[in-house]
């Protein structure tokens, strides 16, 4: 409903972002400072990233995560890669994704072609269409 009302009440206007020299990015001289900000981004980047992803491979290999020692590691968490089924599920979801992903692709591309560069009478209710998603809450 917003969108209809936003499309009534615009119109048919144009926008355009203006922007001049003084939007320039430059990189910034750190100086002695560079190896500082150098550690601390390596530090974000193990907290962040490789301590979570450490402690869930040594987690997959522990009997149990509450209380991981070393006299606990097992493999019997792996046993499952033997099953056939588990590979046949896994080429399952990886068509259905690839499929899914690329037939979305193409529609979108389809659908922004069709809003921006022809005049087409449908053009505005599919424009409106493609905020549907936005509007309704995803499910998880």
């Amino acid at each position: 409903m917003v969108i209809v009302i936003q499309t009534r009440l615009l119109g048919k206007r144009s926008y355009a972002t203006v922007t001049g020299k003084s939007y320039r990015r430059r990189p910034t001289d750190l100086g002695p400072l560079k190896w500082v900000v150098f550690g601390i981004l390596v530090l974000l980047f193990c907290i962040n990233l490789a301590v979570p992803l450490f402690i869930l491979v040594v987690g997959s290999f522990q009997q149990t995560t509450i209380d991981i020692r070393m006299n606990s590691f097992t493999l019997s968490h792996w046993e499952i890669l033997g099953d056939p089924t588990v590979w046949r599920s896994l080429v399952n979801t990886l068509s259905v994704g690839v499929v899914a992903s690329t037939v979305a692709m193409l529609a979108v591309t389809l659908s922004s072609s069709i809003i921006a560069r022809t005049r087409l009478p449908l053009r505005r209710p599919l424009d409106v269409f493609t905020w549907v998603p936005y509007m309704v809450p995803s499910f998880v």
